[in-house]
């Protein structure tokens, strides 16, 4: 589980904090093993190296991801989103709720281009 926690703090300790979300390592390993457990963890490996993950988490199914900076492509995408939408029509999934901090533009203009309808804003996130 450690290379899940390095990949978080690589793509968001510097976003979170400013956010008001701080990173917890204890929250996060205990939200990764539960989506683990609840076969909900998404993730894509190459060469042994983590390029990307991705939780379902909740009875309302709380995506959270995130691929490494420098190995972000469409084909890593491709190998995490495929399975979890897979995943989602197997199981009559509906829609999806996601967390996006205003201040990673890269995740946000993703986010926009790609399913994002925006319902809430608050001043860290949308």
């Amino acid at each position: 589980m450690d290379a899940y926690w390095v990949l978080e703090r690589l793509t968001l300790a510097a976003l979170s904090k400013p956010a008001g979300c701080p990173l917890s390592p204890q929250r996060y390993r205990a939200s990764l093993a539960q989506a683990n457990a609840a076969r909900c963890l998404f993730d894509v490996w190459r060469d042994g190296q983590l390029h990307g993950d991705a939780t379902l988490t909740g009875r309302n199914g709380l995506l959270m991801f995130v691929t490494h900076p420098e190995l972000r492509n469409r084909a890593t995408l491709r190998a995490l989103f495929g399975p979890l939408i897979r995943h989602l029509e197997r199981s009559d999934g509906r829609a999806l709720s996601s967390h996006v901090v205003r201040a990673n533009a890269l995740s946000l203009a993703f986010s926009r281009k790609r399913w994002v309808q925006v319902v809430r804003q608050s001043t860290g996130g949308i």
